[in-house]
This record gives structure tokens, sequence and C-alpha cells, in this order.
């Protein structure tokens, strides 16, 4: 660019903004006090500018953002544990969030745009869900087997649902043992009795060693060592449940769709689903 046009341009922008940014003299030109004040910050706008433009892009190829996370309890082990490994490890910039909830609380959430995914289960294939999930974007990642948690001083090695039919069974308020319970009977199994407490899972499953009842588990369970409690198969086979990722069909976070994209990769992979 010619001189002329730079000095032209020079106060222009001092008319613009009100100030001398340069004193001239006979000895040439000098940045004025007002002058590094105002170029200070304008370097300081360009940088921030940069940074947000390098996010936004980051965020845009969904390389980094917020995903919130809703899973029930169950999943606290197992196959999700190695997911979000996995997540960590070729999305580290993706900050993670976790929800941990009963099943219709987390649908309502998502529903609301509360929550971006939500790791729950259904009824196997064949059965109608207990529940309405909505119009909602589905994944199936793997089937759970159930087993029943009691005290293993019991020392069963295997049980029915008849057996479960006979004790006190202890869940939390936010399961949905109504809907279980329902699943059992349309299949043609006993009644359940569930008897809800207002505790943690851990409280819970102190509660069942302690021997005040038994109740039900996933079997990604295993991989938590509870003391006093034995994990004993239930002998059905309707004891399971499909484990499937939900998400908003319209959601436009870039996060999501790279965590889809890794959840049908990792599915297929050995191992991945529990007792494989």
């Amino acid at each position: 660019m010619e001189t002329s046009a730079v000095s032209r341009g020079v106060r222009e922008l001092e008319e613009r903004v009100g100030l001398s940014i340069f004193e001239r003299s006979h000895r040439g030109v000098t940045t004025s006090a007002a002058g590094v004040i105002y170029l200070g910050g304008v370097r300081e706008a360009l940088d921030l500018l940069e940074r947000v433009e390098a996010t936004a892009r980051s965020v845009g190829a969904g390389k980094s953002g917020l995903l919130r996370i809703g899973f029930v309890w169950s999943f606290a082990f197992g196959p999700i544990v190695r997911l979000l490994e996995e997540m960590r490890r070729v999305q580290p910039e993706i900050e993670v969030q976790l929800v941990e909830d009963g099943p219709d609380q987390l649908i309502a959430r998502l529903h609301d745009g509360k929550l971006d995914v939500v790791l729950t289960a259904i009824e196997p294939e064949g059965h109608v869900p207990s529940r309405p999930i909505g119009q909602v974007s589905r994944l199936t990642l793997w089937n759970e087997r159930l087993l029943a948690a009691l005290p293993a001083s019991e020392g069963k090695a295997a049980v029915s649902w008849g057996d479960l039919a006979e004790q006190k069974l202890l869940c939390r308020h936010a399961d949905d043992f109504r809907g279980f319970t329902a699943f059992i009977e349309s299949t043609g199994g006993p009644t359940l009795r569930f008897f809800p407490q207002d505790c943690s899972r851990e409280g819970l499953l102190g509660f069942v060693a302690a021997g005040h009842g038994w109740t039900i588990v996933p079997e990604s369970l295993r991989e938590c060592d509870v003391h006093g409690i034995a994990l004993i198969p239930i002998d059905s086979a309707n004891a399971a449940l499909r484990v499937e990722l939900l998400w908003r069909s319209e959601s436009n976070n870039p996060a999501v769709h790279a965590f889809i994209k890794l959840a049908k990769k990792m599915r297929t992979r050995p191992g991945f689903s529990p007792g494989a």
C-alpha cells in the first residue's frame, strides 16, 4: 500500500475514534500516550477474536463443547465407562457432565433440552415399552442381563421370578418399578413387590447386605465389588433389558453427533457388552 494511502487511512481512523493515535513532528512519527492504550486494546481484541474463532471452529467440528449425559444408576459401571473413556481419549476437549436419575425423569429432561443424550433401558424386543419415550432418535447399544442382589449369607446359586416374588424387593423412588412389574406380569411372570426407599444406590445395596431385602441389578454391576452381597443369575429368558441411547432428533450440538458416532463404533467391538 502506498504511503499516502496509509497516512490517509490513519487520519480517517483518528477522526473516527476522536483521538490522535500518532504524534507527528519534524523528527518523525511516534505513538501518542492515547495511541499506546488504543493500539494495545486493539491487539488484545484481535487476539480474543482469533481465540473465539478457533473455539467456534472446534465446537462446530465436534472437537470441543459441552455434552450433558443422563444415565440411570445401573450404568455407572460396565460398557458406558468404556465408552466415556474412549470419548475422553478421542475428544479430550469435549466437557462431559453426568446426571443420574430415574428413566422417566431423564427422558423429561431430554425433551426439555436440559440433557443432550440419555442412556436408559427398555423391555427387550417383542414387548411394548411400559412408558412412552416420545419422538426421539434411538440407538440400541447392548442387551443387559438382570441379576438378583441378595445377602451373601443366603448361599443361593440361582433364583427364579417366583423366588423374587416371595421377597421384599428394594428400589429407589425414581426407579421405574411399576413399569418393570407390569413387564414381568405381561410375560406370564408373578407380581413382584417393590418397596421404594429414600436413599442412594450405595445405601440401598448396604440395606440388602444387612438383610433387609433383595433388589434387582444389571450385570454391569459385577464390576463393582460390594461387600456382603451376592449377585445371582435370574433363571429366566426375559431377565434382560435392552440398553439404548436417546437424543433429540433436532439436536444441533456437534458434540452429540460425535458421541453418537463413537457409540456406533464402540458397540461393534468385541468385549464391549457385559459378560462378553
